[in-house]
């Protein structure tokens, strides 16, 4: 499961996906996730979230990328909140790694998980995250230096953290940068198969 970061850096050298392309307004605040739409990762965590920050940032966007059984629960679920094109749903793309230039932030709220590979990958893209407090999760962001950790199934907690480093581009820069240095050190094949 280690991330190849030479690849991971030509993918997003060639990415050809970017804010105009998905619908994004300019100056939009972009929060991205990469998964597989099923109960167990808890998106609609995630969008419970968009719901208590909406109000307060008026240029906040969430993209999803992926697709699973729980996605027409998610749109639903979107869609009652009123949160209309500021939940952008792309489907399952090929080669999701493109979408990581677009994002500010990166999150994941799974219940559980085993080794986090789009975590990883967007790690390895400089980007500051926020993930729940699960084991596999916990064994790759430094809480406060990759990125936070929160505790699953609690949006006011994922909403704060969120908002946190959304107001702070500077650390998030840092994190990112850590969290690049992180998955260097630990977590690319080569370092894995020396392990």
């Amino acid at each position: 499961n280690g991330i190849d970061l030479l690849e991971l850096d030509a993918h997003l050298a060639d990415a050809d996906v970017d804010r105009r392309r998905l619908g994004l307004v300019d100056g939009a605040q972009v929060v991205g996730s990469v998964t597989r739409f099923d109960p167990v990762k808890r998106v609609d965590v995630l969008v419970r979230s968009l719901t208590i920050l909406a109000p307060r940032l008026p240029r906040l966007a969430l993209v999803l990328v992926g697709g699973g059984r729980d996605e027409r629960r998610l749109r639903r679920l979107a869609a009652d909140a009123r949160l209309g094109d500021r939940v952008i749903f792309t489907g399952s793309l090929d080669d999701p790694a493109r979408t990581y230039r677009v994002f500010d932030l990166y999150v994941a709220t799974s219940r559980k998980e085993g080794l986090p590979l789009s975590l990883l990958e967007a790690m390895g893209a400089r980007l500051a995250v926020v993930a729940t407090d699960v084991p596999g999760h916990r064994d790759v962001v430094v809480h406060g230096e990759t990125g936070l950790l929160v505790p699953p199934d609690d949006p006011t907690a994922l909403a704060d953290a969120i908002a946190t480093l959304l107001a702070d581009p500077e650390r998030r820069r840092r994190m990112g940068e850590a969290g690049r240095r992180r998955v260097a050190e630990a977590f690319t094949i080569s370092s894995m198969v020396e392990k």
